[in-house]
């Protein structure tokens, strides 16, 4: 195999091994998680202590070096009974992004036990991933 091959499988390898290490998607306080995405993953990640969220971020990566194009973002927020309670948008960005793009939140505030955050990615108006984690005490 090249040089380039056994690369390739290796940032692969450890993406899979990444997606199952967090296949638990509920998590007080800090959380990341990850969904495949083509050519790579889209991520969430949260940061907070308990029920407050002070800041969430979706990645998306690239395992073929290839460029993330015309990209946006949306954050939502449902309750334990399905129910939307906080929804932001991010992006467009116009224009491509060598092998990793993402956007940032900052909420800032408490969320109900038992929400769940979801981050959608999208790529040229179609959907890449859509990553969630739940919030609890």
């Amino acid at each position: 195999m090249t040089r380039t091959t056994l690369l390739i499988l290796s940032v692969a390898a450890m993406t899979v091994a990444a997606a199952l290490a967090v296949a638990v998607p509920k998590a007080s306080a800090d959380s990341y998680g990850c969904t495949w995405a083509p050519y790579g993953d889209v991520c969430i990640l949260i940061e907070g202590d308990g029920l407050h969220v002070d800041h969430v971020r979706v990645r998306r990566a690239k395992i073929d070096y290839g460029l993330i194009c015309n990209y946006r973002a949306v954050l939502t927020v449902r309750n334990k009974n399905g129910r939307l309670i906080d929804r932001r948008k991010k992006g467009p960005h116009r224009g491509c992004t060598p092998v990793w793009a993402w956007f940032d939140w900052y909420p800032d505030r408490n969320y109900p036990d038992g929400s769940k955050i979801c981050t959608a990615f999208y790529e040229r108006g179609e959907l890449q991933g859509k990553p969630c984690n739940g919030v609890h005490d």
